[in-house]
């Protein structure tokens, strides 16, 4: 029996796309993920997954810019290598929504129509920039 023939049958090559299939879901689960965060129609858009929150900047009460965070537990969401998200408990903030990289070390803290938000950008400056950024479109308002 031809080595290649057998290699290209039918049952083989439903095997080596389903192999493809699988490490490119797992690299997505794992390595791939990342949400959306956004400022448009005068809301800031935050969504990954099932989870989305859209807030009306005027709603917004008030932004701080973290550079520690007590995360405490996830009570609703998850998490990956690189993303934490959804419905969390901390001492220091409650229950809060979080969109978090893990791998930055600033964070957004924001407090608008009595919920506490968590969120951050992929990495430290993109997060101040977004920031400063948030903070100029709420001085517009």
């Amino acid at each position: 029996m031809d080595q290649n023939k057998s290699w290209n049958s039918p049952n083989k090559l439903l095997l080596q796309a389903g192999i493809i299939i699988a490490v490119v879901i797992l690299y997505q689960i794992f390595f791939g993920k990342s949400y959306d965060l956004t400022i448009k129609d005068a809301s800031l858009r935050m969504s990954i997954d099932q989870y989305q929150d859209v807030i009306l900047l005027d709603e917004i009460d008030s932004l701080t810019l973290l550079d520690t965070l007590d995360q405490g537990s996830v009570a609703d969401g998850g998490s990956s290598r690189n993303l934490s998200w959804g419905i969390w408990e901390s001492d220091s903030y409650g229950r809060y929504h979080l969109y978090m990289y893990n791998m930055t070390s600033r964070w957004i803290l924001m407090e608008a129509g009595g919920e506490t938000y968590i969120f951050n950008c992929d990495n430290a400056e993109a997060t101040a920039n977004f920031y400063t950024a948030l903070q100029e479109e709420l001085t517009k308002k």
